[in-house]
């Protein structure tokens, strides 16, 4: 068994901070979700509501607690500058025999900070 976390860890460098997610970032998750590239090339649905980004929020603990995701929202900025700039998840996480450990990488990035965040 790979080691995990007791908590979700806030993580932080520079302008970026990793965070989990909480109630206050549904309606930001929300917004990010219209842009329509992100279903273009993940599997948030085209016709993303507002009940998908409850869910989506709302499912954190359970996800983490039976060790299938590990999901932090993007924070850019410092101070009263902080924004939300998107989402990142570890999941479907597997060890084969030989102890590799292998997951998948999710992420959206909201379209206003892109150019930012890809340039770090």
């Amino acid at each position: 068994m790979i080691w995990w976390p007791s908590a979700i860890p806030t993580l932080q460098y520079g302008l970026v901070t990793l965070r989990p997610s909480a109630e206050k970032d549904i309606d930001s998750i929300f917004s990010a979700c219209q842009d329509p590239l992100i279903p273009a090339f993940t599997t948030v649905p085209a016709t993303y509501t507002l009940d998908h980004a409850i869910d989506f929020v709302r499912s954190d603990p359970f996800s983490f607690s039976e060790r299938r995701e590990l999901r932090f929202v993007i924070d850019y900025g410092v101070g009263d500058d902080l924004q939300f700039a998107g989402v990142i998840s570890l999941h479907t996480i597997n060890i084969n025999r030989d102890n590799d450990v292998h997951c998948l990488i999710d992420f959206h990035i909201y379209t206003r900070f892109q150019r930012s965040l890809l340039m770090l």
